[in-house]
């Protein structure tokens, strides 16, 4: 089981959310659209973009564009 967040990391995983959600309106793109391009559902973008899911550094680097 990982270790429950720090408030300072809950922060960060709302903020990068709230940014991916962003970018992804700016360019015209639904949920379902980003989650097939970076290879994951819509959920997970869903929970991304909410803070509700961490994102792995691994994930962000292999599909960073």
């Amino acid at each position: 089981m990982r270790p429950a967040l720090t408030e300072e990391e809950k922060a960060f995983f709302r903020t990068f959310g709230a940014r991916l959600a962003t970018l992804r309106r700016e360019r015209s793109l639904t949920q379902a659209q980003l989650a097939e391009r970076l290879e994951v559902t819509q959920q997970q973008i869903a929970s991304y973009e909410i803070g509700r899911r961490r994102v792995a550094v691994a994930v962000c680097k292999s599909r960073a564009r």
